[in-house]
């Protein structure tokens, strides 16, 4: 599966590496890129956990392009997260793979609301719910 195409993210603010299992409901997916000294979020002082959000929001679009092939690279808006626990600092001193699931709480034609956590090596990093918005597809 080619990441790349099913989100609208691109070069390297595609962040994701793998979807490693999905269904109706989850997704489960994996990221290096947090170790990446030239990961574009990535600040003087290293990869803030708060970026975890766009791992996060980045699995939540993967998912849903997933479901609906229609809605593949389709812009959204995360315009809501909240109930975020941080139980990290720093993405960039984590040396295993993160694993990022999503679970679908709540969708209907234009939004999306998601429960997400981020992980490595079974050790919560990140957790949270988010929600988004899709923008009008573009006509030509």
């Amino acid at each position: 599966m080619d990441i790349k195409k099913l989100i609208p993210h691109s070069g390297a603010m595609s962040l994701l590496s793998a979807a490693q299992e999905w269904d109706e409901q989850r997704l489960r997916c994996t990221a290096s890129s947090h170790r990446d000294p030239l990961n574009p979020l990535r600040g003087n002082s290293g990869l803030s956990a708060l970026c975890g959000i766009e791992y996060a929001a980045q699995g939540m679009a993967l998912h849903g392009a997933l479901l609906d092939n229609s809605n593949a690279g389709r812009q959204g808006l995360l315009i809501s997260v909240k109930d975020v626990r941080f139980m990290v600092q720093r993405l960039d001193v984590i040396l295993d793979d993160l694993t990022i699931d999503v679970e679908l709480m709540m969708a209907d034609d234009i939004m999306f609301n998601y429960q997400f956590r981020v992980s490595a090596n079974g050790a919560d990093l990140i957790e949270g719910k988010a929600a988004a918005l899709f923008l009008e597809k573009e006509t030509s």
